[in-house]
């Protein structure tokens, strides 16, 4: 059975574009992965598995309904299928980096069976524990969701 992803890791992008999948996440993020855009300016990256049930679920939206097909549009043509080199790396495109505000700095997010890639400015500015505001927020969400 799999590992959980959990925790965050930084890493830094190489001057070629390329950052190191967290060694701890490898066990998960192996072989072929998907890299789609995620919410709030960060990317997901999710095992072929995952990715094949989430990309399927778009490609059978409605036809003629607009808003689902822009929104189709807009996460499938700037999503890709990537590979690790052998050492650990993915190579980010112009886009991808784009979406996570050029920055060099990154945070690897375990997500359970997939994980999220973070500018780490954006990162900390959002989920910061060391932000009593966040505590507090996020303490009254889980009460609201019942754990």
């Amino acid at each position: 059975m799999a590992k959980l992803l959990i925790g965050n890791v930084k890493h830094s992008l190489d001057e070629k574009g390329r950052v190191r999948i967290p060694a701890k996440f490898r066990e998960v993020l192996c072989g072929t992965l998907c890299i789609m855009p995620s919410l709030n300016g960060s990317l997901f990256l999710l095992p072929s598995d995952k990715s094949e049930t989430e990309l399927e679920k778009m490609s059978n939206m409605e036809l003629y309904d607009r808003e689902k097909q822009h929104s189709a549009n807009l996460v499938l043509s700037h999503s890709d299928y990537i590979d690790i080199d052998s050492q650990g790396r993915i190579l980010l495109s112009i886009e991808q980096k784009k979406i996570l505000s050029n920055s060099k700095d990154l945070v690897f997010v375990g997500k359970g069976s997939y994980a999220e890639i973070w500018s780490t400015e954006e990162w900390e500015t959002r989920f910061s524990l060391l932000n009593p505001a966040n505590i507090d927020a996020v303490l009254e969400k889980m009460k609201e969701y019942g754990i």
